[in-house]
């Protein structure tokens, strides 16, 4: 049994400025000042007497104020309210300034996320965990797509790599595997076959390689079509050449629907 140290903590920032973005606190709310919120607090384990804890970063929209200030409200045990504020100094230091080489490792990891997330933003589509609807999937499952890097992401991940790798050598050599997947991106060569198929369409011709040989009934039920005939006209429209009926009448990939699909991820 661990025993609470307080209830409803917030943490917020208090001055003349905009938060741009918090790293590591899933419950902030940036239009709000709010930083972070636990509905309980329990205290954490220590091993040879230290704790091991996480970072939060702020980014923030502008030139630090003059006046910020941390607050920290809670309530105690015994119902009562407490509150603490400490005000921040930020002046803009030049070169970079880190206090100690977690806040550096944390701020590297930052924008190393953000550079990737900007990324998948991009070529996915920013509704990208919307429920899926076939029944082969999971509701949150989604199908995967062929790897792309468009020429300006590629500029962006040798900057950060460079970024990255210069912070491994001078703190922590584990950042080493952010530099290695980076490398891949900046390496990665769309092989991809000349073809005007839609994404959907490319999905779909991989569906149709896994199951072969198959049947529109079958096509239907793993695309979430209601019928065959909705499934023959799709093949007609969309993806034809890419398939071929068997004497047997079932559906089967043209050789160049294999090779299409074997160079996707």
């Amino acid at each position: 049994m661990v025993t609470p140290l307080v209830f409803d903590l917030q943490l917020e920032l208090d001055g003349d400025v905009g938060i741009d973005a918090i790293y590591g606190s899933p419950n902030a709310d940036r239009s709000a000042g709010k930083i972070m919120s636990v509905s309980t607090l329990f205290p954490s384990p220590t091993t040879d007497g230290e704790t091991r804890g996480g970072v939060i970063l702020l980014r923030l929209d502008g030139a630090p104020s003059r006046s910020m200030d941390l607050v920290a409200s809670w309530e105690e045990i015994d119902g009562t309210i407490e509150s603490d504020r400490v005000q921040v100094s930020a002046d803009i230091e030049s070169p970079e300034y880190f206090e100690t080489s977690g806040i550096r490792k944390a701020v590297c990891l930052a924008r190393y996320a953000s550079t990737l997330q900007e990324w998948l933003t991009t070529v996915r589509g920013e509704d990208d965990w919307t429920p899926m609807n076939s029944p082969r999937n999971g509701q949150w499952e989604r199908d995967s797509e062929q790897l792309r890097v468009p020429a300006q992401f590629r500029e962006q991940f040798r900057t950060i790599q460079t970024y990255v790798d210069e912070t491994a050598s001078a703190i922590d050599n584990e950042l080493r595997q952010e530099v290695t997947l980076l490398e891949t991106l900046i390496e990665y060569q769309d092989s991809q076959l000349d073809h005007d198929l839609s994404d959907q369409a490319l999905n779909r011709l991989d569906d149709l390689v896994e199951l072969a040989p198959t049947t529109n009934g079958e096509l239907a039920e793993a695309w979430g079509v209601k019928t065959g005939s909705e499934i023959h006209a799709y093949l007609e429209s969309e993806l034809e050449g890419y398939y071929r009926r068997d004497t047997n009448h079932m559906l089967r990939p043209t050789d160049e629907a294999m090779e299409l699909v074997q160079i996707q991820p």
